[in-house]
């Protein structure tokens, strides 16, 4: 790809739309019967994102939302006193999550909570309200994610064509692994369609026309996504590349990377503006930032790691993410993006589909430099692949007759809405079938983030007395809420009635020896099953349970 076919005036015609069963049902004609007809295009793919978002949003937890619930929660207390320099809650920022979660919980579900602001997560979590905080805030995440998926549909139409971003776009509506992470209150939920709005846009804009609008969407866009993760660092790399070539500042003089510069001051204000505490102290809560990105980026998980049959306490290596993407995406994907690379080269929306395959590739290079891995760090380039994956399948399809054609497209479409009704009510959980499914994972890499335990909560809350038993498990935090009775870290030989056992403390090997012996003496009281594949056991320990010593201390409070 050359400078010049980077910055090339789109065709008149979009090739990917001649011929296309499409061009019969163009937008009608007058301005009013054509906002209409948008608006109701819009509104259908907004309610396809929210319905399958919603389902079930409460069946179950996830281990960091207790975390990010808590953090909503003295960030909207300290903002209600007006002690700004205390919405610094984490170094992640996460400072658009606790927005939203904010938004969703509204200032009379917070109040009650803002006396205890700062007491220990125990107090926070066996308050009165407090399952129904995090389903408001879940709530509010999964409104913000369904909007933001609308307008990546609506981005990508303009970007690579109408017919590959209908096709791609309802693939991402119905995505089980999409439709489970960007509803869970998490930084990652937030961090994926920010940054793939912001890098849509601004290839709209140094591709099409240099329209401002797009422009200023891309480095809003942008400005929230580093509100968010670190890895939205990346954006000003991407971006910048692509505002470099079209400029070419060598040839036409630097008055072109203008734009480049814009973006980033437009970014830099939405950050500032957003976050209270830099307000007071930018400089010091910028340090903090980068020595918490340095910190905790730049070092393995504090908790072993997984992969291939193995656990580790380091980096688990180069294959780990093409690996985890292999289990993530669903066949549908898979396909679709081997028929993008088996279809002529300047055939379909060519130049488009590379600058998006240049955002993918250089970011899971860049990741597998840190040697903190997990799946869900590759979330931010899932939304670019499953587009690319619509480019693959309408390419593909243009070599066949119209009803043919039309069952090509529809086939693949029904498949992927298949495989998500097939995930609930746990979508997050979903894994490639062709690999084997949650099965074939568990031999590959971590699986499990605290989906299940609501299961084992309702098995112990239905046993005599259980309000005086004691439980422990490494996701405790999760179950705590659920479980009438004691739950606690073993953070010293702690005396237990039951232990549950979940799939990852398996996969590293961070059982406790009297559990062990417990699992020797006979099968587990309770299982929970997740997706077909047991995913936490119920033990009877009765007595002191002790932790291993090679097993990290576990943080409860959330720190900062």
């Amino acid at each position: 790809m050359t400078a010049h076919e980077l910055d090339a005036a789109p065709p008149r015609e979009d090739p990917s739309r001649r011929g296309s069963p499409l061009r019969a049902v163009a937008l009608p004609r007058g301005r009013l019967a054509r906002s209409l007809t948008l608006g109701l295009l819009l509104s259908g793919c907004f309610f396809l994102a929210l319905g399958p978002r919603l389902a079930g949003l409460d069946t179950y937890g996830t281990s960091d939302e207790g975390f990010w619930i808590q953090r909503t929660l003295r960030f909207g207390a300290a903002l209600a006193q007006r002690q700004h320099r205390r919405t610094y809650r984490t170094g992640h920022p996460g400072v658009t999550v606790m927005w939203v979660g904010l938004l969703g919980v509204g200032p009379q579900r917070l109040e009650p909570f803002i006396p205890i602001r700062y007491s220990p997560f125990l107090v926070l979590q066996r308050r009165p309200g407090y399952l129904e905080v995090l389903s408001a805030a879940r709530q509010a995440i999964v409104v913000a994610t369904a909007a933001l998926t609308v307008l990546i549909i609506v981005l990508a139409w303009k970007l690579v064509g109408a017919g590959p971003a209908a096709v791609g776009g309802l693939l991402l509506l119905f995505d089980p692994y999409l439709v489970g992470m960007l509803r869970v209150l998490h930084v990652d939920a937030l961090l994926t369609p920010l940054m793939t709005v912001s890098a849509l846009a601004g290839l709209i804009y140094w591709r099409q026309g240099r329209r401002p609008a797009y422009l200023a969407l891309s480095a809003v866009a942008g400005g929230l996504a580093l509100l968010t993760k670190a890895p939205a660092a990346y954006l000003p790399i991407y971006l910048g590349m692509v505002g470099l070539l079209a400029a070419r500042p060598w040839r036409t003089g630097w008055r072109g990377l203008l734009p480049t510069i814009v973006w980033g001051l437009i970014a830099a204000g939405v950050y500032g503006a957003l976050w209270p505490a830099l307000w007071v102290d930018p400089i010091g809560r910028l340090q903090q930032v980068a020595a918490f990105a340095l910190s905790v980026g730049g070092n393995p998980h504090r908790w072993p790691n997984y992969f291939m049959g193995q656990a580790m306490l380091g980096d688990p290596g180069p294959f780990y993410y093409p690996v985890a993407l292999a289990y993530r995406l669903s066949p549908i994907v898979l396909f679709g993006l081997l028929a993008l690379l088996l279809v002529r080269r300047r055939q379909g929306p060519f130049v488009p589909s590379l600058l998006l395959l240049a955002y993918v590739v250089p970011f899971i290079a860049l990741m597998t430099l840190a040697p903190k891995k997990f799946d869900r760090y590759m979330l931010p380039v899932i939304p670019i692949l499953v587009l690319l994956a619509g480019v693959g399948l309408w390419t593909l399809s243009r070599k066949l007759a119209t009803i043919p054609r039309a069952v090509a497209l529809v086939v693949p479409i029904g498949m992927q809405i298949t495989l998500l009704w097939q995930s609930y009510p746990y979508p997050i959980a979903f894994y490639n079938p062709l690999l084997g499914g949650a099965a074939g994972a568990e031999r590959a890499i971590i699986v499990g983030w605290g989906e299940g335990l609501e299961q084992t909560a309702g098995y112990l809350d239905q046993l005599p007395g259980a309000e005086r038993l004691a439980v422990s498990t490494n996701y405790h935090h999760v179950l705590r809420p659920l479980f009438r009775g004691a739950t606690a870290p073993i953070r010293e030989p702690t005396r237990l009635d039951y232990f549950v056992v979940y799939v990852n403390m398996a996969q590293r090997g961070l059982i406790p020896p009297a559990v062990e012996q417990a699992m020797s003496e006979g099968p587990p009281e309770f299982t929970a099953i997740v997706n077909e594949v047991e995913y936490a056991w119920v033990y009877r320990v009765s007595g002191i349970v002790q932790q291993r010593p090679e097993v990290p201390p576990d943080a409860d409070e959330e720190q900062g």
